[in-house]
């Protein structure tokens, strides 16, 4: 994808050279998914202090200057196969994960703000779920909604980002289940999947998963 060479039966659609440009997290924290650096760690000490609310993270890559390339092409140019393609990693490293621990019961994809819907035409975690619902045959629930549109997060500390998101999620019928996993592309501070998991423990769910492509380091 990064070099635009044609692919022959690659699984993941990136080349192995693609592949040398995009760095993997090796050991990730449990709860939060930032790479550690003691193999035998499980726990980062943000979260030992701290813990982020997730039971289990999978996220399979950090987020680079290459990576980048691809996530903005695909959410802002509708290079849906990009999209297509990361998915399939992460769902590679899910299926191993999983070997070992129960699978959520539903999967909840990061909402959009209705009018940044329309102009983008797609949502690209809503996309992720569907392709990572039909591998696992694990529902997607879609009554998560964006209440209002928030301010562009990139240059606000963690105070103003908290502020920025409050009470911008709302979820109407949620099923009575104990477990689900939030679906979003990249997570860089956590807040937005934070907030998010707040409320689903605010609506009585036990055991929240979060799933993402990459992280910002």
């Amino acid at each position: 994808m990064l070099c635009k060479k044609y692919i022959v039966n690659i699984d993941s659609g990136i080349c192995e050279a693609c592949m040398t440009c995009i760095d993997k997290i090796m050991h990730p924290c449990q709860h939060c998914g930032i790479s550690l650096t003691h193999p035998d760690d499980t726990i980062c000490g943000h979260c030992l202090r701290e813990p982020w609310p997730f039971i289990h993270t999978v996220i399979p890559l950090m987020y680079n200057r290459w990576l980048s390339t691809l996530l903005i092409d695909y959410k802002h140019h509708a290079k849906l196969s990009y999209g297509y393609n990361l998915t399939k990693i992460l769902i590679a490293y899910l299926a191993r994960y999983y070997r070992q621990y129960e699978l959520p019961d539903m999967i909840l994809p990061i909402p959009l703000f209705k009018a940044k819907l329309k102009k983008r035409g797609f949502n690209q975690t809503a996309i992720m779920a569907e392709q990572i619902g039909a591998y696992f045959n694990i529902k997607v629930f879609y009554s998560c909604k964006k209440v209002f549109d928030t301010q562009p997060q990139a240059r606000m500390n963690r105070y103003h980002r908290t502020k920025n998101l409050k009470g911008s999620f709302a979820i109407n019928n949620l099923p009575n289940i104990n477990s689900v996993a939030i679906v979003d592309d990249v997570v860089t501070t956590g807040n937005t999947v934070l907030t998010l998991a707040k409320l689903l423990q605010e609506l009585g769910v036990k055991n929240i998963h979060l799933w993402s492509i990459a992280r910002v380091i």
